[in-house]
């Protein structure tokens, strides 16, 4: 981080930590800075017609003390510097393995803003997201790139969610797949009928955040046999 905004470098910190991030054709960098304070979400105001354009700086934010704090615009700031900087960083990390691919998750509900908050909330856990609208489209996504979990809604058009699940069970590449099921439906028959296809765990709504996090966690952890 020093590097890109061209400060000192606090060399008195061993206990650094690494952010990464992706600049805007997608490819991962990772930045080393003292320490990450908070996440919270700001108001940025523009710096003003009185104010030169600053590369990387997207405007500044006031804190709760009434401090203004700059807002750093990361990938902007990537683009605009040499990647001789940057790559010795990951070249480090790789070597010790910090850094390792992350698993994916596909979210599958035809409702669109039950779609895009579950995907933000499992992508906070630390996985690439894949969505899918229906059991068909899902399908398409498998073909195309295998997740490591997948979240399904019960009732979807085209294919539902136990359709789905028997057809992700019958295939050799995908039977040991961990499925998820969150729906509106809490009968004994549904439920049933969902473990009967495959499913591994069966969620009702409204369902606990940190519930959900456990299952996730605990299903991918979980040695599967390969085919």
């Amino acid at each position: 981080m020093e590097s890109l905004l061209n400060i000192p470098f606090n060399r008195e910190n061993p206990d650094r930590t690494v952010l990464l991030v992706r600049d805007e054709t997608g490819e991962g960098h990772a930045i080393s800075l003292d320490k990450v304070l908070a996440s919270k979400d700001v108001v940025v105001k523009q710096l003003g017609q009185f104010l030169p354009d600053m590369v990387g700086i997207e405007g500044a934010t006031i804190l709760g003390d009434g401090s203004v704090a700059p807002v750093i615009d990361l990938p902007s700031l990537l683009r605009n510097s040499s990647t001789d900087i940057i790559s010795p960083w990951i070249e480090q990390l790789e070597e010790s393995g910090a850094i390792t691919d992350a698993p994916y998750a596909l979210i599958v509900d035809d409702s669109l803003s039950a779609r895009r908050s579950l995907a933000e909330y499992v992508k906070d856990l630390g996985y690439e997201i894949l969505t899918a609208k229906d059991g068909l489209e899902a399908i398409e996504v498998i073909e195309s790139k295998r997740p490591d979990i997948m979240l399904v809604d019960f009732e979807m058009p085209r294919m539902n969610g136990v359709e789905l699940t028997a057809h992700v069970r019958a295939d050799e590449k995908t039977r040991d797949m961990p499925i998820i099921m969150i729906t509106s439906r809490a009968t004994e028959k549904h439920q049933s009928m969902a473990t009967s296809a495959g499913v591994n765990i069966y969620l009702t709504k409204p369902y606990s955040e940190d519930v959900l996090m456990e299952h996730i966690h605990r299903l991918y952890q979980e040695p599967r046999r390969t085919a």
